[in-house]
């Protein structure tokens, strides 16, 4: 942000101090959007590809890394609840 590629430099330095977590949650999202179009335009050409008209089926999945640090035993709970919630 500093050298001018995400904000104006007269704006950047303010950016840096009042960059915070909803900052980041809204990035993070914004990633996320930005990766499923990505994967979703590379199945299509795929498929385009591959002369593959009949879509198959498939179902969400969930992905929880969890390190085995003290204080991170909430983290399974977290992803076990997750889980449930798209089943």
């Amino acid at each position: 942000m500093r050298e001018g590629k995400v904000y104006l430099p007269q704006q950047a330095e303010h950016a840096v101090r009042n960059f915070g977590k909803g900052n980041l949650i809204a990035l993070r999202e914004l990633v996320l959007r930005r990766t499923a179009d990505r994967v979703d335009a590379q199945m299509r050409e795929y498929r385009a590809d591959q002369s593959i008209e009949r879509i198959w089926h498939a179902h969400e999945r969930l992905i929880a890394c969890v390190a085995p640090w003290p204080g991170k035993r909430g983290a399974r709970a977290r992803g076990s609840k997750t889980r449930g919630s798209i089943e």
